[in-house]
């Protein structure tokens, strides 16, 4: 039986997103807090809209392991495949 996830609090969460490399942090703070679409993100940053996707995708990984895998949102939680 997988383990029930627990809430995370706003420190803990703002601690982590801190220790978060400066790209990852900045494209992850404007797609997944402020709500930017990633063709937005990628403007703001000049970068590639494929960069923006990657930098929220490992902001997201590293958020998971510094929190120890804790949900913390439909942003950072996927349901597994096998899951009903």
């Amino acid at each position: 039986m997988p383990a029930v996830p627990t809430a995370v609090s706003r420190i803990d969460l703002e601690r982590a997103i801190a220790q978060l490399p400066d790209g990852c942090r900045t494209a992850f703070v404007l797609h997944d807090v402020e709500g930017f679409e990633h063709h937005e993100v990628a403007e703001l940053l000049g970068v590639s809209e494929g960069t923006s996707k990657s930098q929220v995708h490992k902001a997201r990984l590293k958020l998971r392991k510094l929190l120890g895998a804790v949900a913390i949102g439909p942003a950072l939680e996927r349901p597994s495949a096998g899951r009903r």
